[in-house]
């Protein structure tokens, strides 16, 4: 809220105090390291809770509910509690109103269909393969095939162009829900910091 003498008066609108997970009403809510937010298509506030490895919804009286997920990680599709996330750090919304998620550790991306309650359906987009563990790779192609290494951030484009900046595979991709096509368009995987035209760029954790 603006102040007549110019800055913002900030104000808890849910959560505060020890980290924690409970859904309740205002400063009765507890999180854990909440990091994305995106405004779903019903003006409540949706938070990618990361140590508690769900999403949350936060309606307009600060009353707090869980979308999909729960406390206890994993990487499964499914509705509500059933789905499971690990460590859902990035959180967008969709032209076609599904939230998307970065699901960092889990090394995919997400999308989420809520129903009129706000408790979402997840289906995986982006890494039905899952890397071998500790092993550094990426690869472009249809959405069914393509791999992510720990995505960090979401970002969609006025044309519905979903930009993903992939933590350590040092890239920026390019996802066309439409086409269910992945594509890189800037790094290479190798981290960096180095500017220039697309493949020769460098990236080091990019969020």
């Amino acid at each position: 809220m603006a102040k007549a003498g110019g800055g913002f008066d900030v104000v808890d609108v849910a959560g505060g105090g020890a980290a924690g997970y409970q859904d309740a009403v205002g400063a009765a809510a507890r999180f854990n390291t909440p990091i994305g937010l995106a405004f779903g298509p019903d003006g409540a506030l949706y938070v990618g809770d990361v140590g508690n490895h769900c999403v949350r919804r936060v309606a307009l009286d600060g009353a707090v509910t869980t979308c999909a997920g729960s406390p206890a990680k994993g990487r499964a599709d499914g509705v509500g509690a059933a789905a499971s996330f690990d460590a859902p750090v990035a959180v967008a919304r969709s032209a076609d109103g599904r939230l998307l998620v970065g699901d960092e550790a889990g090394h995919r991306i997400a999308a989420i269909a809520l129903d009129v309650a706000g408790v979402g359906t997840v289906a995986t987009v982006v890494g039905a393969t899952l890397p071998a563990s500790g092993v550094q790779v990426y690869a472009d192609g249809p959405l069914a095939s393509a791999v992510c290494w720990q995505p960090r951030g979401l970002a969609v484009a006025g044309d519905g162009t979903v930009y993903v900046a992939d933590g350590r595979g040092g890239a920026v991709r390019r996802i066309d829900l439409a086409k269910g096509d992945l594509r890189t368009v800037a790094g290479t995987g190798e981290a960096g910091a180095l500017d220039g035209p697309g493949m020769q760029a460098r990236f080091a954790l990019p969020l």
